[in-house]
């Protein structure tokens, strides 16, 4: 069964996410915490500066990765890692090299898209920072195992995607950590973690905030025909929790789900 928990409202939601952060920063050993792109994120990081959080969490017990990222220079606001390090890192006690962006290099031009061979790169990039992370942090070396992720922080597309991994459009059984994907429809490159690498995370927590997401999670949680095929709907932990976390608007048609 599905686990969902509904706040009253989205501050709420974001209340409860930060004191997990800081739960996690108190830790005896450093945290490895997946963050998604999106709307939500960028409320709760405005939210997590605006207040005592700011100084309360430890940053420095925390790593901090991206669950997907679109092929753009780190200046554009389409990058989810400049958007995180303006709203919340460039504010906080935050040491650079905690920080693993899946994009880092590339043309210093606002919104502009690399080409074809600068996301391999990037993704290049990616999979030897996660290689080195499982290294570091894993028992298991086989050529199989994944990074094992503390906590990963998911979005819920309103066609029921999540990272970059959309409906129809992704292989659930793909074998590598990370992956080189095209939006459905557009010329947009993306870099997603796969499915089998969200799945090998100790947590996986699903967010969503807004009256925009109310179909899409009563699809989920009502188990429609449809939600058969969102990535938001199949993607859990192997190991852990997952659960929803949403605000009372997002969870409005749910309740006779």
């Amino acid at each position: 069964m599905l686990k969902r928990h509904v706040y009253s409202t989205s501050e709420g939601l974001y209340d409860f996410i930060a004191s997990e952060l800081e739960c996690y920063s108190e830790k005896t050993r450093p945290q490895h915490i997946c963050l998604s792109g999106g709307s939500t994120p960028k409320a709760l990081f405005k939210y997590i500066t605006a207040g005592e959080y700011r100084n309360r969490i430890n940053w420095r017990n925390l790593h901090f990765w991206w669950g997907d990222e679109r092929c753009v220079p780190v200046a554009s606001s389409e990058s989810n890692f400049g958007e995180a390090k303006r709203l919340l890192f460039d504010q906080v006690d935050m040491p650079d090299n905690q920080l693993h962006p899946i994009v880092t290099t590339g043309r210093e031009v606002e919104n502009a898209c690399f080409s074809g061979s600068e996301c391999e790169q990037a993704l290049d990039h990616f999979l030897s920072e996660l290689a080195h992370m499982l290294e570091a942090n894993s028992p298991i070396h086989d050529a199989l195992a994944y990074p094992k992720f503390d906590w990963i922080l998911l979005g819920v597309g309103e066609d029921g995607h999540t990272a970059s991994l959309f409906p129809d459009d992704f292989n659930y059984s793909e074998q590598a950590s990370a992956i080189l994907v095209k939006k459905p429809g557009t010329d947009e490159f993306r870099i997603s973690l796969s499915a089998n690498c969200i799945s090998a995370a100790k947590r996986v927590s699903y967010l969503a905030t807004g009256k925009s997401k109310a179909k899409v999670l009563a699809e989920i949680f009502g188990h429609a025909p449809s939600a058969k095929t969102y990535p938001a709907a199949l993607i859990r932990s192997n190991y852990g929790e997952t659960d929803y976390y949403l605000d009372a608007d997002a969870a409005e048609l749910l309740i006779k789900c």
